[in-house]
């Protein structure tokens, strides 16, 4: 099973379509560091722009190498942006454990050995307010 999504899902995630994406590459062709950075700020892959513009990845490639870009670092993207999400669920979910693994027990052991002088206890778990993962994670203003 790929795990890699195609230009089309992945232009999708920014409400724009493939068509979307050949048009501002042809408006754009003789600004190549306008279709580079769009492309890498993106997330767009050598062989997404294969499937934009039916160019193949190594005219691509002598494309963006000539213009002083290597094509490498748009690949190198794909690593965490281009991927179907259920792949990694399992990895980003909730401690659902019961017992000795319970968030619950692990806080137990755990927390008497951060409480000293230099950290207060108004930074422990139960008094950062959060609504969900990301909220916990971000600093609260």
């Amino acid at each position: 099973m790929s795990v890699s999504i195609s230009a089309e899902e992945h232009l999708a995630k920014f409400s724009l379509t493939v068509k979307d994406a050949n048009e501002f590459i042809t408006a754009n062709l003789n600004q190549p560091d306008v279709i580079f950075y769009a492309a890498l700020d993106h997330g767009v892959t050598t062989s997404m722009l294969n499937q934009i513009t039916n160019y193949s990845p190594e005219i691509i490639c002598q494309y963006f190498n000539t213009a002083g870009f290597e094509c490498s670092e748009l690949d190198e993207t794909s690593i965490l942006l281009n991927r179907n999400a259920d792949v990694l669920e399992k990895l980003v979910n909730f401690n659902q454990n019961i017992g000795i693994l319970s968030n619950s027990s692990i806080r137990e052991e755990i927390e008497p050995q951060l409480i000293s002088p230099q950290v207060p206890h108004v930074f422990l778990a139960q008094h950062i307010p959060c609504r969900g993962m990301m909220d916990c994670m971000m600093p609260q203003s």
